[in-house]
């Protein structure tokens, strides 16, 4: 198993993959703010350093369970937007303002139970198979922790890849605050305004783009690191 960890530091998908579900998902298990005021906290420290196997595993079982809503979501806002508009022209033509009810949309969870479910005192909202495959996501991570080189790999990939999305993520700049490495003498001295501003807490879903893998890109990098998975025999 630990023979395939090697093979990370050379994957650079994988690696990205990676960085960006800890950037966009993972980080939003404490929020931007708290992240924010502990990397000021500790300066010679990364965000590698305080998230967790079980804050990626989480983030990844929550894109993988929810993924399909939020994206249907959204285009049921663009569609409804859609439909005012031809509403508001036919009203100018016919004087008739009235549209047709719009039935509630159903989105089946893969990994949680019915939402009209209702759970006993302390009841987790996660199903048998979203359990099993939240323990086979903390593997796979706990694995990839303990991997010293794999693992330093990562760390020494991510402040190249907050530099480049500082340089060129124009639309959403980044929110990850850097220092450079401080003496003693000068820590006191030098203050960043990285905890200033609030950040907007909660689970955000962005729209994939380019800069952002939609789910497949990250059950490709899972393909890569289930690999691990498979050879333990999940």
């Amino acid at each position: 198993m630990a023979d395939n960890w090697y093979e990370l530091p050379v994957n650079a998908r994988a690696n990205v993959t990676i960085y960006n579900l800890i950037y966009y998902y993972a980080t939003e298990v404490y929020g931007r703010t708290v992240l924010k005021r502990w990397l000021n906290a500790n300066r010679n420290m990364s965000l590698l350093d305080k998230i967790n196997p079980n804050d990626m595993a989480y983030a990844l079982l929550v894109v993988s369970n929810y993924e399909g809503k939020w994206q249907a979501e959204l285009q049921d806002e663009t569609d409804e937007e859609l439909s005012k508009q031809i509403n508001e022209e036919a009203a100018k033509s016919n004087g008739s303002d009235k549209s047709p009810p719009k039935k509630k949309r159903k989105y089946p969870m893969k990994y949680t139970k019915p939402s009209a479910q209702r759970l006993a005192y302390l009841e987790t909202g996660w199903n048998t198979e979203g359990l099993k495959r939240f323990e086979e996501l903390l593997r796979v991570f706990t694995s990839l922790r303990e991997h010293g080189v794999a693992w330093q790999a990562c760390k020494d990939g991510w402040d190249s890849y907050i530099e480049d999305k500082r340089q060129d993520d124009d639309i959403h700049p980044c929110w990850v605050p850097t220092y450079r490495r401080l003496d003693d003498n000068d820590d006191r001295a030098e203050k960043e305004n990285s905890a200033d501003r609030d950040e907007q807490q909660g689970f955000e879903f962005v729209l994939p783009n380019e800069d952002i893998p939609s789910l497949p890109d990250f059950q490709t990098s899972a393909a890569y690191l289930g690999c691990v998975v498979q050879k333990e025999g999940v």
